[in-house]
């Protein structure tokens, strides 16, 4: 397991990934409020664990790497140079999965 980096990369969340969000927090936020809260507090986690642990998963496509929410059905993909961490999306899996790796 590639070792935590004492430097912080800049994290990025693309337009495309904060207008994913807001529409899905949104959403959620119509049905409940502990339902909102409880979606946008497992996003943060798992932006969290990107910044520590991001670059152990896979490359799966064009340097982008995936990974699952554990409650909502959701995906955040990005992609991580030495600078930064860039999230590209955060995508519901019922959608279309030829769109997932579009940046």
């Amino acid at each position: 397991m590639p070792s935590k980096s004492p430097l912080k990369r800049k994290f990025v969340i693309e337009q495309k990934a904060q207008d994913e969000f807001e529409i899905s927090y949104r959403w959620y936020l119509e049905r409940s409020a502990q339902s909102a809260d409880n979606f946008r507090n497992e996003l943060l986690k798992k932006f969290l664990f990107i910044g520590d642990y991001g670059d152990t998963l896979p490359i799966v496509k064009n340097n982008l790497r995936k990974t699952s929410l554990s409650v909502f059905p959701f995906q955040v993909i990005y992609e991580i140079t030495d600078e930064q961490i860039t999230v590209y999306s955060i995508f519901h899996t019922s959608r279309n999965p030829k769109k997932k790796f579009r940046k």
